[in-house]
């Protein structure tokens, strides 16, 4: 899977601006020796510094120093993850499935879907998240009959640390919050684990927010006037409005700046199966406590995009695997014959990954190529994100 995904790695999807964007700024910190540079490529607004993402951009300047600067090193990260949530993934599906062959095949389904290929690729952090919120996951369900503080402890390292990834580490922690409030009810284990949690999350949370403020010292005044021209600060009910628009955008495969591919079978099953399972897993009783906890992580992933109010494209990626394990512990239950239902769900999640990336005809290799006959390497000119790694 690693070696097929090298072959198409820099060619699909097509390079957006975010990745030079986010390159350039690791790029800026290591050349002047400070996290708390801006990026010196944009100035058209103000921009401040701070340690959201800190961690990420430490990744990125290591993979330079071991590789190169180009678009290959920062895509190369996000594939390593993604093998790495993949590996994740299937012991979570064995644990819920407690069968080899199906944890095997609820893998084989999701890496070939082509969203999860498509945020493989991408040198954002998506996927790093991601991998975050299945060994979270994983890290939950294990043992969960013998779930102790230490267990706590850890998932509250792995989301406080997400911070230094992303700010969608709220989503992360808002999704493994719902399940823990699921386990708590459900009498699986008691309010002192979430408490345990909570107190973890914020204690790192406020690692990072000093470190900000040594970077800002109106670091809160700053980060909030950002996040209004994203919508962040919107009353909630106004956002709840914007989640049908979302989906429909994603539906539609449109978006502003981002390529989305089809992933209209995605997201018609999904709702689909996501009510038959959680009515089967009611059925099944404490056999199917596994399900409905995934379905809480579903509405509470959901909760938390709705909160952030930002309506990110990217970030549809994290109900992905909840939703896969949903469809497949379906399949198995309410049909006879299994095997060639489970067999038709992975030729079509095949057949639309080939048809998306076969759309890509031109490589990126021969983009930069053409470019160049127009453009002298030494010109001073105002060039598109995606040709920074040209020069």
């Amino acid at each position: 899977y690693f070696i097929l995904n090298i072959l198409f790695l820099v060619d699909f999807p097509f390079v957006h601006s975010d990745e030079p964007w986010l390159s350039g700024l690791s790029r800026a910190m290591m050349e002047s020796r400070s996290l708390a540079v801006t990026e010196p490529f944009f100035d058209s607004f103000e921009r401040n510094p701070h340690s959201i993402k800190l961690i990420f951009h430490f990744i990125q300047i290591l993979f330079i120093k071991i590789f190169d600067y180009n678009i290959f090193t920062f895509r190369l990260i996000s594939l390593f993850f993604s093998i790495g949530t993949l590996y994740v993934f299937y012991n979570l599906a064995g644990k819920i499935f407690a069968s080899e062959r199906l944890a095997l095949f609820s893998t084989i389904i999701l890496s070939l879907d082509i969203h999860y290929i498509y945020s493989s690729h991408l040198a954002r952090q998506e996927i790093i998240i991601l991998f975050f919120i299945v060994l979270a996951t994983y890290l939950l369900f294990h043992s969960l009959d013998r779930h102790d503080y230490f267990k706590d402890i850890f998932i509250g390292l792995l989301i406080g640390l997400s911070i230094g990834i992303h700010p969608n580490s709220f989503i992360l922690a808002i999704g493994i919050g719902g399940m823990y409030l699921f386990l708590i009810i459900s009498k699986k284990i008691s309010l002192n684990n979430l408490l345990l949690l909570i107190l973890i999350v914020a204690m790192l949370a406020l690692i990072f927010i000093s470190i900000s403020f040594q970077m800002d010292r109106n670091f809160l005044e700053n980060y909030r006037e950002s996040g209004k021209q994203f919508g962040v600060e919107k009353s909630f009910s106004e956002k709840v409005l914007k989640i049908g628009n979302f989906y429909k955008n994603l539906y539609n495969s449109k978006s502003v700046t981002y390529y989305i591919p089809n992933i209209k079978f995605q997201l018609i099953i999904f709702p689909m199966f996501f009510i038959l399972s959680l009515l089967l897993s009611i059925r099944d009783g404490d056999k199917g406590g596994f399900m409905q906890c995934l379905g809480i992580g579903v509405i509470f992933i959901n909760l938390g995009i709705i909160l952030i109010g930002r309506y990110n494209v990217t970030s549809i990626i994290f109900i992905f695997p909840f939703c896969h394990l949903l469809v497949i512990y379906s399949l198995i239950n309410i049909l006879n014959n299994k095997k060639s239902y489970l067999m038709g769900l992975l030729f079509i999640i095949l057949f639309n990954s080939w048809i998306n990336i076969k759309t890509y005809s031109y490589s990126y290799k021969e983009y930069l190529s053409e470019i160049s006959k127009h453009i002298n390497r030494y010109n001073k000119v105002a060039p598109l994100e995606p040709n920074e790694y040209l020069v």
